[in-house]
């Protein structure tokens, strides 16, 4: 039996809707007061996929893939976070599971990990081309317009995003430039990592290193 897909539209200023009560993407003072510990698997259940819908700046309304939502609030900012696949079966897909997509993370700063298949990104502005596969970490800042070539038959990637994408946010200067890593890169960077915990203390735990330190507006955007 067919199933009925809804469309989940991801809007600059509403967030995410669906045949589900309205998720909304909105500052901390509408989060639940107590703290929600996410989680999610690679691959969701068939249903729990719905057309990804958004409005593109001077593009309009578009659909692309498909969208899951695993974190649709965080304690501070905005903050959402999932999965988006494409294939043959996909809106605005071919049928051979290639697309072409202009997407410019209308949202808020965007940080994701392709998990399966590969694309060419070219942005826009400069023409300057990436080509991205299992393990490729894109940071994508807010409003910058960037063309994915997926190649068939399957991609998809793990998505967060994060920031405020109302048009009066102070962006900052210069802006943010698309950023291109890999899970496997091992930069001289890595430094022990230090934190303070409310009830623990100092504590130290492995090592990390910045892939960003800045968003494009003006929250906070680590990765």
């Amino acid at each position: 039996m067919a199933q009925t897909q809804t469309a989940v539209q991801l809007d600059a200023k509403i967030g995410v809707k669906g045949a589900s009560p309205i998720i909304e993407a909105t500052d901390n003072a509408a989060q639940p007061l107590a703290h929600v510990v996410h989680g999610g698997v690679q691959c969701p259940s068939p249903e729990a996929w719905t057309p990804f819908e958004r409005e593109e700046p001077g593009r309009g309304k578009q659909v692309h893939g498909e969208v899951t939502i695993s974190r649709p609030f965080g304690t501070s900012g905005k903050l959402m976070a999932g999965f988006w696949r494409t294939g043959p079966t996909s809106p605005g897909c071919n049928t051979d599971g290639s697309h072409t997509i202009r997407y410019s993370s209308p949202l808020g700063d965007e940080t994701a990990c392709i998990i399966d298949g590969t694309a060419t990104m070219t942005v826009l502005a400069t023409g300057k081309k990436f080509h991205v596969g299992p393990g490729t970490i894109i940071s994508s800042p807010h409003g910058l317009e960037v063309e994915w070539d997926i190649d068939g038959p399957y991609f998809k990637k793990f998505w967060a995003i994060f920031g405020s994408s109302d048009s009066d946010t102070p962006k900052v200067n210069p802006p943010l430039e698309l950023q291109v890593n890999h899970i496997s890169d091992d930069p001289p960077e890595w430094t022990e990592y230090h934190f303070v915990e409310p009830k623990e203390g100092a504590q130290v735990c492995g090592e990390l290193y910045f892939i960003r330190d800045r968003g494009s507006s003006a929250g906070t955007m680590l990765s």
